[in-house]
């Protein structure tokens, strides 16, 4: 799934602000198809669809500094 939008970032869905993203109590995955929600989305993301949080937030747009966790 993963490589797919690799070659079509368009097709991920992105929120229109990463810190509001951040701010929620939980946070979704922003993968297609993928109903998860949670805390920590970094782990989510390796552990369910083998994409480090680096590799997700270069796509993604997303400040690379700061942690795919609820804050």
């Amino acid at each position: 799934m993963f490589d797919s939008l690799i070659g079509n970032p368009e097709g991920l869905p992105l929120p229109n602000n990463y810190d509001e993203f951040l701010s929620q109590n939980e946070l979704p995955c922003l993968l297609p198809g993928c109903e998860w929600i949670g805390k920590s989305l970094a782990g989510h993301l390796y552990q369910c669809h083998g994409i480090t949080a680096n590799s997700f937030k270069e796509l993604a747009g997303f400040n690379r500094g700061t942690g795919l966790v609820v804050a």
